[in-house]
């Protein structure tokens, strides 16, 4: 036990660097999740009205034209009010707009922001052609309807899903600081002392990994604390993510450290730690959906770790419980890389 805590407090001094890391990728996986969420929500609020007008008059024609034309709205124009809705619900339009003799009804499917500004138009729009004298439509009142559909929910789930593809690069990415202390140990003989002393493989491995693991969360934590403190809705609970984390970060340290412990060269860990992590995320649908890859590279995906976190994620979002698998895999991912590195520590001298 002594042994595994000196261990653990030189491997903690020694990453210092790495800490300062953690917390600017951190920083780094806040703003990108904002950068995507604003992607989301643009692309969710397309400038486009549907129309349902029954019986053509001058009103109609002029709203037309002040849609299409002064405010540059593209027009999905029909009599059939349900085919309207059905392209509502799939977020063709951001709106409809249905016109009778007596009434103009605006209805929305919680796209609050194209809300608010078609109905300040449509209200300019009326208030102007009630001004004129000849005007049919005078008394025509405006009714707008506004749905909550859960689009802004679902927008802050998805967006939380692609930023977990970042999260995961940077938790192998700064694996490399660990795998550099490894390599400088062997170098500088450290491996023949610790051994001459008595140490054993599994407390070094273990002080190691556990200082790598506890650097590698904090970039988690920084993110995590974000997502709480703004109640962004992940569709994951914190615990379940909080677990991912830091297995995914067992893994992931585990990993470097194997190579650490077989590389010679700084050169050789950057390329195998740097390429390895991005196969191992796109292999495993990190960055795009598993379904736009060939069906072998979707069997391929069930020997990456972040095919098991991604999911994990998806069945939870998906309200689905099947996490168990998930876990159980990224924890045996991570013991095989830990057992590898103790076995390859014990043979050296």
């Amino acid at each position: 036990m002594k042994n595994f805590i000196n261990i653990l407090r030189c491997t903690a001094k020694r990453s210092k660097m790495a800490v300062l890391s953690c917390v600017v990728l951190g920083i780094f996986l806040c703003v990108f999740y904002n950068m995507i969420a604003g992607m989301y929500n643009e692309s969710s609020s397309g400038v486009k009205i549907g129309l349902a007008v029954y019986n053509e008059t001058d009103f109609t024609n002029e709203l037309k034209a002040y849609l299409r034309d002064d405010l540059n709205m593209t027009l999905i124009e029909s009599t059939d009010y349900d085919y309207l809705s059905g392209e509502l619900v799939q977020r063709g339009p951001c709106g409809i707009i249905e016109i009778t003799d007596d009434e103009v009804t605006v209805t929305f499917l919680g796209d609050y922001a194209n809300a608010a500004f078609v109905t300040a138009y449509l209200n300019n729009f009326i208030s102007a052609y009630k001004n004129n004298p000849s005007a049919r439509a005078a008394a025509i009142p405006l009714t707008v309807t506004s749905v909550n559909d859960g689009s802004d929910a679902k927008n802050q789930q998805d967006a939380f899903r692609d930023t977990i593809g970042f999260y995961l690069n940077f938790a192998m990415i700064i694996g490399m600081f660990l795998a550099f202390q490894v390599a400088d140990d062997r170098k500088l003989g450290v491996y023949r002392r610790l051994k001459a002393s008595g140490i054993r493989a599994v407390p070094y491995v273990a002080g190691v990994c556990l200082a790598g693991v506890l650097c590698s969360l904090v970039q988690a934590a920084i993110f995590l604390a974000y997502m709480t403190f703004n109640h962004i809705t992940t569709g994951v609970s914190l615990p379940l993510t909080l677990l991912l984390c830091t297995l995914f970060s067992m893994f992931s340290v585990g990993f470097s450290l194997l190579f650490g412990v077989f590389v010679k060269t700084r050169m050789s860990l950057i390329a195998g730690i740097v390429g390895g992590s991005t196969v191992l995320s796109i292999l495993g649908g990190a960055y795009f959906p598993l379904d736009m890859s060939p069906a072998f590279m979707q069997k391929l995906a069930h020997i990456s770790p972040p095919y098991w976190f991604t999911t994990t994620i998806e069945n939870a979002q998906n309200g689905g419980d099947s996490w168990a698998l998930g876990l159980t895999a990224l924890a045996l991912f991570a013991a095989l890389m830990f057992i590898l590195s103790g076995i390859k520590f014990a043979c050296d001298g």
